[in-house]
């Protein structure tokens, strides 16, 4: 009888162990969760649109009054200028002068040119746009002078009479002329002359087969003194002589490809 009842013992326990083993299998295959992975592509996500809003901050922060002052000054260029090389001249020294390269500035008149408050103010100040502006812009404050001029060339008669005539240069404006000698060919000689006595300009030609074109400036006495200076590449002027109302004349002075020289100029 005893053994009967141990064999029954051994038997349950036996059939204990099969069913439990037999729910181990559902206990490891038991569903897990899949979301965790998405977590990542979230963050990219996320991280992306940080990446895009730096971009628009950019794009945001093209000042309207620096881009009016640069547009009016190269717009004026291009209409009045008709040397190329000398238009590319007068410009590269306009963009750095509202903090623009030519690419920055091509980029911001595709943002603003098509704006109406910049279209307006662009129109008003083309008024006042002429070749002699324009070639005086290669300065910084050329701008500014021009329309103080223009402001007191606008003042009615009234004005005038409480103030004295301001003094003014014997002429005013563009004046050219071609000098030869000092082994040079094809040279000439471009200055303006502006109305506060100022005074820009270039020289330019070929010696020796070899070109070159100096800017220079300067200033105008009271007298009509010229006294102007300039270099590039190595390449200088002195640029002397006198201002009368039949243009400019006197000497060049100065070094060109490593050989000095100096002539006689008449503009006009």
């Amino acid at each position: 009888m005893k053994r009967g009842i141990q064999l029954l013992i051994v038997a349950l326990a036996s059939a204990g162990l099969i069913f439990s083993g037999c729910d181990k299998p559902a206990e490891e295959t038991a569903p897990t969760e899949e979301a965790a992975p998405e977590a990542p592509a979230e963050e990219e996500a996320a991280e992306e649109a940080e990446e895009e809003a730096p971009a628009e901050e950019e794009a945001a922060e093209v000042n309207e009054d620096m881009y009016i002052n640069a547009a009016f000054e190269v717009t004026c260029v291009n209409a009045q200028i008709e040397d190329p090389a000398r238009a590319t001249e007068i410009k590269n020294e306009i963009y750095p002068r509202y903090g623009f390269t030519e690419e920055s500035f091509n980029a911001a008149q595709e943002q603003l040119a098509e704006r109406e408050s910049v279209k307006t103010a662009l129109e008003t100040r083309m008024e006042k746009c002429t070749a002699e502006l324009a070639e005086s812009l290669a300065e910084a404050g050329a701008a500014e002078a021009g329309e103080e001029a223009a402001g007191e060339e606008a003042g009615g008669e009234e004005t005038a009479k409480k103030a004295p005539a301001k003094a003014m240069p014997a002429k005013t404006g563009a004046m050219t002329g071609n000098f030869g000698g000092g082994g040079f060919d094809g040279a000439s000689i471009r200055m303006s002359v502006r109305p506060d006595f100022k005074v820009t300009g270039t020289v330019r030609g070929n010696r020796e087969g070899a070109a070159f074109a100096i800017p220079f400036s300067g200033e105008v006495s009271r007298g009509g003194d010229i006294n102007a200076t300039g270099e590039r590449n190595g390449n200088t002027v002195k640029v002397s002589g006198k201002l009368t109302a039949a243009g400019a004349a006197g000497e060049l002075q100065g070094s060109v490809h490593q050989r000095d020289y100096k002539v006689n100029y008449n503009a006009n």
